[in-house]
């Protein structure tokens, strides 16, 4: 739009007699220069708020020397697995906490499927890879969850269960 702009504020002071320029009104022309100046510079505005403000729905990790990739809502709580999650596969996955969760003995995990089914996982431990991470991408825990099956596809809502109450809720997409 700034190109057109130009484009049209060089002809008008170049040809301001051609018949591209004498087909506008006086008054008309100023309003289309004002009119597209305004709007390319909301675009630029736009453009330059969403690159600064911009989350990407992953993060790169490396822990313990592998790479791995977070998924969930990156600056809350998020998960991770050495394998793709899948129905009816055992699998074990970590989960990445960026607030201070410090989760005691009495926490389970409540898995919610898409048809409303439910089930607990037991047996979370805290991993000890969390503190090479604080200080590059600001995760203050990681839980590992031993071995699991999901029993359905789609996306499962994992909640962390402490003492009866609802901590934190991560959705985990299974294939």
């Amino acid at each position: 739009m700034l190109i057109i702009v130009f484009i049209l504020f060089i002809t008008d002071k170049k040809a301001p007699q051609s018949h591209f320029m004498s087909s506008f009104s006086n008054k008309g022309f100023k309003r289309l220069l004002i009119g597209l100046s305004t709007a390319a510079i909301l675009a630029i505005s736009y453009g330059v708020y969403y690159m600064a403000t911009y989350q990407p729905p992953f993060l790169d990790i490396q822990v313990q020397g592998k790479e791995y990739t977070v998924f969930g809502d990156i600056g809350e709580a998020g998960y991770y697995a050495p394998q793709l999650i899948k129905n009816k596969e055992e699998t074990s996955f970590h989960l990445v906490f960026w607030n201070d969760i410090n989760l005691g003995e009495d926490v389970e995990l409540r898995v919610d499927y898409p048809s409303e089914k439910s089930t607990v996982i037991e047996g979370v431990t805290l991993a000890q890879e969390a503190k090479d991470l604080v200080k590059e991408h600001g995760i203050q825990f990681i839980y590992q969850v031993d071995s699991f099956v999901f029993e359905e596809e789609g996306m499962v809502d994992v909640t962390v269960v402490e003492n009866g109450k609802d901590v934190q809720t991560i959705p985990i997409e299974v294939h």
